[in-house]
This record gives structure tokens, C-alpha cells and sequence, in this order.
């Protein structure tokens, strides 16, 4: 129950036992002329007769004891009165001896109602004092500040919560209205309003900022209520509040959670959008331009990869503190996630407008940053979307942007691109696209392929690539340069990736129990597998479950995967070479491998990429890189495996020079397994 409630309860005892007390006085005084009458002589009837006329009112005293009796249940106060008074009540409800003229029954009944009326007028004294200390107990003490106002709204009391958060003291403010806490932050309608609900109402209660003695303002929660009389008139209001401030930190803080990025104190998308509306209906009011830009941190995956969250961390809040200070006050940058931002630049005087804020921002983003103890440098990528040139709507800007900066990014990234037409359909082919390649594996439409090595000599088999293929119920067979770099983007390649270990380590098996030749198997790795800290775990779990030996597994990847992450790959590396696994650098000669890294690294082989091998017959570069990558490859006791080989031309090099292993469509297009299986029993027939 709340101090408001014990107050009327107490107003409503207190009522109770003065109106008690009355009858009380009455009754005594009544039971004294009953003594006086019977002894100056008067018979019990003729005392009867008077008793029966005068003042005893036992109906009266019945209903204010009952009264009490509620009261005091809802107080839950002592209940020592409740046997007197009930044993009052029916001693005076019996009466009627007073009008049998016998005269022993007579005194008899007056003399138990006169004792009784005693014993519960020292009662209701005691408990009146009680009562009166218990309500001044609750207000003194109570947790909420309580101000009491007469019905002109003088303050008349306040209690010690009321001095604690106003700095007032009692003898300051009483005597004088609440507006002394005027805070200046409300107008008239406000306490209008207030006041006109109060008379009619005989309560308020809402919010209210008022002013310390000190100066300070603060938000207070405020109820009021009207304290009346039995014929209605106010005697009284009676205020009760708690200062609020530590709530609405709370409801403040919540509401920037909710619209603010965190880390960076930027604007979020829910922010974003709600600037970009505003501003687009002012520019198309004003026949405006305005321009969103969407800029993406280039490589920022890595950062977080090699430095860690905390280093990444660290470089979004200096991007973001650098892009503000690329822009004016009225214009926007926000965080959308990740290491995307956008800008919204209002009232741009076209793309050269646009432009000059872009070259800006490519400028500060070229100052190296300066992270664990490291300089890196970081670029970005960024797509610009006009208003109304490339959309007239918020989603349609948003939209084109977004293209924009993918544009950017297949343009070699570290450049910027306006939205061009066409690129909408593209990018609505590859969202497609990507959703069906998430079904994929569970539809059964990803298959392996496999395509032969051979000796360069003999051109015997020594063993596979396995190539994953896609069977697009839609658009046919997609080979993985169509669906491969999509899957490395959307983290779909973990999965994929693993699949595919899967079914070559078990194919490899069953065509050993087969009784074909033993084969080598190489699988293409990708750089988000060899960042998996469980990785080479994973691969000796796959080899366990298929049985294929660790000896005949390659694993490929290229020299970027390797370079992404040096140290990394080389744990990684380390661990597989200690299972048994082979590891071949794919793609040798297009990346930027040191040399100093791979002689540390766990490789048995590289392969030169085709590119320098489809012009061996008449190129003299390629054919001075093969040569070169061959002698390093014997220095550092390497193998290599020449692919893309589909002349005789480039094989008769390739024999010339002492490389060793190759594949190409010269020996054999990719087969599926029952291919191969048939390929190897005819040759393994014929040897």
C-alpha cells in the first residue's frame, strides 16, 4: 500500500475514533444521570424511561465501532480494542433491561455499559496517540518527497525527503506556494491544464521539472491529490514526487543506444534513414541536390584478422572521426555496420560538388594509421548515389550507392564510382545467385570433378584435382569462377569447402578398395579455411572418417591466401605437414610471394600458373618465368606441376626444362569419378 493510501486510511480512523469518542462522552455522561436519578429515589422504571429518551443511542455507537473495527483490519493495527468493543456492542444491544423495572438487572447492565465505555475511552486515547505517531512517523520518513497545501496551495508541511531533493529547508518554504520550485521549463497552459484535471478530478500525475534552492534543475515524478471533507470541500492537497533524474539518464542513454553507433558515436542506419528522409523532403521542396556516398574500408577483414577486433576497433573510430572532419555540419556520416559508412551530403552543386568532398575524404584516408605500434594504410572504396539523377527515393539512392561502391570495388578498389545504369540488374543476378548457391549443397546440385596430373615423361596418372562444379537447375553448369569468389564473400566457402575435402578423401578410397592405381589427391583451399583456427583439425577428422591416407593429399593454395596472413599460414601449415599432408602453392608467379617467407614455409610444391604456360611455344617472358620459377622451385627442393597445358609445344618445354608434372586439357578435361575410373583401367590395362 502506498503512503498515500495509509494517509487516507489514518484520516479515515481518525475520523472514526473522534466520532466514537463523542458518543463515548455522551454515553458517560448519560450513565452518570442514570446514577443520579436512582439515587435521589427514582424508580429503575421511571430511570428507564429516561435512559430510553435521552441521548442513549446504541445504534449510533453499533455502527461507528464497526467502523473502527474495519479500519482497523485494513491497517492491520493491534486488536486488543475489537473484544471490548464487541463486548460493548452487545451490552448495549441487550438493552432492554433497562425497561424490565428490575432493579438488580438494571444496575447490573449500567454498570457493565459504564465500565465498558471507560475501558474504551482509555483505548481509543491510546490508540489515537498511536496512530497520530505512526502517521507522523510515515510522513517524516517516507522515501518520496510529500509537500501538504491548504486549498489556496500554501505549503503547510513538507517532510525530510522533500528538504533533501529541493535543498530546502521546511521553515523556507512553508507558508509559500510550490512555485518557489518553478523550473521556467513549463508554460501557463501546463499548470493550467494541471489545475482544471485536479478540480475536477481530485488527482494528477505526470512528469514536472522543477529547480533545487541550488539552481539545478531536475525531472520529478508528480502525483496529486485532493484531501476532502464529508460535504466535499477541500481541506487540503497533498503532494507526493521522486526525483526522476537517473531515469531519464537511463531512457536518454537507451534512446542513443538505440539511434547511435556505440563504438563510433556515429549516427546508425535507423539514424541515417530517418536524415536521409528529412533531408530529401527539403530538397524536392527546394529543387535540391543531395548526394549519399557509401564507403567500405578495403581489406579491412585483415586488419581484424592479423591485429585483432580491438586493433579494428581502434581504426573505426579514427575513420570515423576523419570522415567528420570531411563534411559540413548539416551533412550526415553514419556507421551502418561492419566497416561500411555513409555520407549524406545535402544541397550538392552536382558531381564536381560531390567530387571535391570525395577527394577529401581519399586524402585523409591516405594518412597512414597508426595501430599496435604499426603504420598501415587503408583505402576505400566508395559509391555515390545523386538526388534525383539516380533515385527519387530514399530505398532507390540507398540502392544505387551501394552498386556504386561495388563498382568501385571490382574497379580495383581505392577509387570511387558514380551510379551507373545496368548495374542494377547485376548486382540482383549475384543476390540470386548467392541465395541459391546457400541451397545448393542441400539440394545436391554441387558435384566434384576430377582432373588427371600426369608425369611429364611417361604422361602416366600420378594423380587428381578435384574441381567443384555446380548444377544450376537454372542456368546449367557453372564452373567456380562463377560461383567460387561469391562463396569466399558470403562465408559460404567454409562449408562448401569442407564439402568438398569430404567427397574427394572418400572418392580417393573407394577407388583404392577398387583395386585402381594409388592416386594423388589435390584439394584447392581457400584463405578463409586456412584462417580457421581448428582447421587442421578438421582435415585429419575428414581423413579418419574416409580412411584416405594423409600422404596422398595435397592441399592448394594460392600465393595472396599465404601472404594474407604469413605467420597464421605457417602454423597452419605446420600442423597439416605433421598430419602428412602435401601443401602446393597454386597460382605461382601472379602473387606477391616473398621469397624469404616461402623458403620458411612447409611447401612441397608450386605450380606455375597457366598464364605463363599458354605461351610457352612463342613467348620468350613466359618463357623465361617458367624457366626461372623451375630452377627455383629444384633450389628450394620443391615439385612443380605445370597447368593449363594444351599444346605439345608447351609440353616439349616443360620436358626440356625438367618440370616434372602437369595437367591440362592435353592429357584430360576435368571427368566425374566414374571418369576417371574408367580412364585409369584402360591405361592400368594397357601398361
Amino acid at each position: 500500500m502506498s503512503y498515500l493510501l495509509k494517509e487516507l486510511a489514518f484520516d479515515e480512523m481518525h475520523s472514526c475514533m473522534e466520532s466514537l469518542s463523542q458518543l463515548v462522552e455522551r454515553h458517560l455522561a448519560w450513565s452518570d444521570r442514570c446514577y443520579e436519578l436512582l439515587l435521589c429515589g427514582t424508580t429503575p422504571a421511571g430511570a428507564a424511561a429516561f435512559a430510553a429518551e435521552r441521548w442513549f443511542e446504541p445504534e449510533a455507537l453499533c455502527d461507528q465501532l464497526r467502523c473502527l473495527a474495519q479500519v482497523h483490519a485494513l491497517l492491520q493495527a493491534e486488536q486488543q480494542l475489537m473484544p471490548k468493543a464487541q463486548a460493548l456492542v452487545a451490552t448495549v444491544a441487550a438493552g432492554q433491561a433497562l425497561e424490565t423495572g428490575n432493579y438488580s438487572a438494571f444496575i447490573a447492565a449500567l454498570t457493565e455499559v459504564r465500565r465498558a465505555l471507560l475501558d474504551l475511552e482509555a483505548h481509543l486515547k491510546q490508540n489515537l496517540s498511536a496512530a497520530s505517531r505512526l502517521t507522523a512517523g510515515l510522513f517524516e520518513n517516507a522515501a518520496e518527497a510529500v509537500i501538504i497545501t491548504d486549498p489556496r496551495g500554501v505549503i503547510l508541511d513538507v517532510n525530510a525527503t522533500f528538504c533533501h531533493l529541493t535543498e530546502y529547508e521546511r521553515d523556507e518554504v512553508v507558508g509559500h506556494r510550490p512555485a518557489v520550485l518553478k523550473s521556467g521549463r513549463h508554460d501557463e497552459e501546463f499548470y493550467r491544464t494541471m489545475w482544471a484535471q485536479l478540480l475536477q478530478e481530485g488527482r494528477w500525475q505526470g512528469e514536472v521539472w522543477n529547480r533545487r534552492k541550488g539552481g539545478e534543475l531536475f525531472p520529478e515524478w508528480l502525483s496529486i491529490s485532493a484531501m476532502r471533507a464529508d460535504d466535499g470541500q477541500v481541506l487540503y492537497y497533498v503532494g507526493m514526487f521522486s526525483d526522476i533524474t537517473l531515469t531519464k539518464r537511463n531512457e536518454e542513454r537507451l534512446e542513443r543506444l538505440a539511434h547511435y553507433d556505440p563504438l563510433t558515436e556515429l549516427p546508425n542506419r535507423g539514424l541515417f534513414r530517418q536524415h536521409l528522409e528529412q533531408a530529401l523532403s527539403w530538397a524536392t521542396r527546394n529543387a535540391s541536390q543531395l548526394a549519399v556516398l557509401f564507403v567500405d574500408l578495403d581489406r579491412f577483414k585483415l586488419i581484424n584478422d592479423t591485429l585483432g577486433h580491438a586493433a579494428g576497433d581502434q581504426l573505426l573510430i579514427e575513420v570515423a572521426r576523419r570522415l567528420r572532419a570531411c563534411v559540413r555540419h548539416s551533412d550526415t556520416v553514419s556507421r551502418l555496420g561492419g566497416d561500411e559508412f555513409t555520407l549524406l551530403l545535402r544541397d550538392v552543386k552536382g558531381e564536381q560538388g560531390v567530387i571535391a568532398v570525395v577527394e577529401k575524404v581519399r586524402e585523409v584516408m591516405a594518412v597512414p594509421f597508426t595501430l599496435c605500434g604499426q603504420e598501415l594504410f587503408v583505402s576505400p572504396s566508395i559509391g555515390i548515389g545523386l538526388f534525383p539523377s539516380h533515385g527519387a527515393d530514399a530505398d532507390a539512392l540507398l540502392k544505387a550507392a551501394d552498386l556504386a561502391m561495388y563498382r568501385a570495388k571490382e574497379a580495383g578498389r581505392n577509387t570511387y564510382q558514380f551510379y551507373r545504369t545496368g548495374g542494377r540488374d547485376q548486382v540482383s543476378r549475384q543476390f540470386h545467385l548467392e541465395n541459391d548457391l546457400r541451397r545448393a549443397l542441400e539440394r545436391n546440385e554441387l558435384v566434384v570433378e576430377y582432373q588427371p596430373q600426369v608425369d611429364v615423361d611417361s604422361t602416366r596418372i600420378i594423380g587428381v584435382e578435384a574441381l567443384i562444379r555446380w548444377r544450376h537447375p537454372e542456368r546449367g553448369l557453372l564452373g567456380p569462377d562463377d560461383f567460387i569468389p561469391l562463396a569466399e564473400e558470403s562465408g559460404l566457402i567454409d562449408s562448401i569447402g569442407e564439402w568438398v575435402l569430404q567427397q574427394a578423401c572418400h572418392q580417393g578410397q573407394i577407388w583404392r578398395q577398387a583395386g585402381l592405381p594409388p592416386l594423388h589427391i589435390a584439394v584447392n583451399l581457400s584463405a578463409r579455411q586456412l584462417r580457421q583456427p581448428d582447421f587442421a583439425d578438421r582435415v585429419e577428422a575428414v581423413l579418419a572418417m574416409s580412411g584416405f591416407e594423409s600422404s596422398r593429399l595435397t592441399l592448394e593454395l594460392t600465393e595472396t591466401a599465404v601472404m594474407q596472413n604469413p605467420h597464421l599460414a605457417a602454423e597452419t601449415l605446420g600442423r597439416l605437414r605433421q598430419l602428412g599432408v602435401a601443401i602446393a602453392i597454386d597460382d605461382f608467379g601472379r602473387g606477391y610471394t616473398s621469397l624469404a617467407y616461402l623458403k620458411r614455409l612447409p611447401v612441397d610444391a608450386v605450380k606455375i600458373d597457366r598464364s605463363f604456360v599458354s605461351g610457352l611455344a612463342y613467348d620468350d617472358d613466359d618463357q623465361a618465368i617458367s624457366r626461372a620459377i623451375i630452377a627455383l622451385a629444384e633450389s628450394l627442393h620443391l615439385k612443380v606441376v605445370a597447368e593449363g597445358v594444351e599444346e605439345q609445344e608447351q609440353l616439349a618445354f616443360l620436358r626440356k626444362n625438367q618440370c616434372r608434372d602437369a595437367q591440362g586439357f592435353l592429357f584430360s578435361r576435368p571427368l566425374t569419378p566414374e571418369g576417371i575410373a574408367a580412364l585409369l583401367s584402360k591405361r592400368h590395362g594397357s601398361d
